[in-house]
């Protein structure tokens, strides 16, 4: 899937000015993860604060960083070595106990599994939850049947399916439900509520059919046939959901790799979706995208992945449907595969994580809390 190039090693960084600065060298939390392809925060260990779980393909690992606050980040926590082509990971309290759980899902092995945590971030072996994903690509969790326990949902790239399995409350997963089969060359897949009606919708970006589609949930977990949002998302890499135009509904946010394109998709509150509206169409290869209030303003602005030319981007809400220009924080994710969104330093402002498959590297961009990225040394060493 991916040819491996030299780990490097960086532990530098830059300070920055503000929006449309090029920053970097990031936070390097570590050039161990060989094939980086995703990236998660939860409290693995219960202290509070949130720690990093990364998926990475080419060494088979699901691992977790443990935050240690002003001191960094500690060494590198191994859940498993024998994920095999791990591309995607999750975290979810799966069996109720009141800690996060880890689930993983596996390319090359079509497994989709979980972890359970047995306290203070130490891990179970491997719980089967299916053996038949073939190329599992994306795994998220939800309660999708409103039981108040936590499922889990996969895509499949190679069979072109979305499936859901519901979870008995205690880890064990015996009722599967075929969403879809025929989202072709299905990348993505996100949870939220799109019609209003108090239960768990789905998305998914397929990439071969140029797909965005959601699935209304009837409110016990059983979805209705795929509703198309946007077909002309031409190689849609990513979807996710966010109020962007603030008028409290979930629109739709998408990244599409053969078009360079970062659009979104205006809500009317009952699921029925505008035409596309393009953010930009200068974002090389865009592999995902994700919104948060980055400069405290009120307003979500987007984030994008943009692995054609390895590049960390920022598009700021302007107010009234519009987005900025781009703005770079990095230019130096070499094959960046995803971002993620949390406060990681506890200061209230959302920092910016990424994992890159071709530098193996998971690095962190902190935000100062008006939208500047790198201005504080924090460093997190894996």
């Amino acid at each position: 899937m991916y040819t491996r190039p030299f780990p490097i090693l960086i532990f530098l960084f830059i300070s920055s000015t503000g929006f449309g600065q090029l920053f970097g060298p990031e936070n390097d939390l570590t050039s161990q993860t060989y094939g980086a392809q995703d990236v998660k925060a939860g409290d693995i260990d219960g202290d509070g604060d949130l720690d990093l779980i990364t998926a990475s393909y080419l060494d088979n690992r699901i691992i977790w960083l443990e935050n240690k606050g002003v001191d960094g980040v500690g060494r590198q926590n191994i859940i498993s070595k024998e994920a095999f082509g791990a591309a995607s990971v999750s975290v979810a309290d799966i069996d109720g106990d009141g800690d996060i759980d880890v689930i993983s899902a596996c390319y090359d092995s079509d497994i989709v599994g979980w972890y359970e945590n047995m306290g203070q971030g130490l891990f179970g072996p491997l719980q089967s939850i299916t053996t038949e994903a073939d190329g599992a690509i994306s795994v998220l969790a939800k309660d999708i049947d409103n039981d108040g326990d936590v499922d889990v949902i996969v895509a499949s790239e190679l069979d072109d399916s979305i499936r859901a399995f519901k979870n008995d409350g205690a880890g064990n997963f015996e009722s599967e439900i075929i969403i879809s089969s025929v989202a072709d060359g299905v990348q993505s897949v996100f949870a939220s509520d799109l019609d209003g009606d108090g239960d768990s919708d789905l998305l998914s970006a397929s990439a071969y059919d140029d797909k965005i589609v959601w699935y209304a949930n009837n409110g016990d977990g059983q979805f209705t046939a795929p509703q198309v949002i946007s077909q002309i998302a031409y190689g849609a890499s990513s979807v996710t959901a966010a109020d962007l135009d603030g008028d409290g509904d979930m629109d739709v946010l998408s990244a599409s790799r053969s078009d360079n394109k970062v659009a979104w998709y205006e809500n009317d509150g009952s699921g029925n979706f505008g035409p596309q509206l393009v953010i930009t169409l200068l974002a090389p290869q865009a592999r995902t995208a994700r919104a948060a209030d980055l400069d405290g303003d009120g307003d979500l602005d987007v984030v994008a992945a943009l692995r054609g030319s390895n590049e960390v981007a920022i598009y700021e809400n302007l107010g009234n449907q519009v987005f900025g220009p781009q703005f770079i924080v990095t230019d130096q994710a070499a094959g960046i595969r995803c971002i993620h969104l949390s406060d990681l330093d506890d200061d209230g402002d959302i920092d910016i994580v990424s994992a890159s498959s071709f530098d193996d590297k998971i690095a962190w961009y902190p935000n100062d809390g008006q939208g500047n990225f790198g201005a504080q040394r924090h460093q997190f060493v894996g």
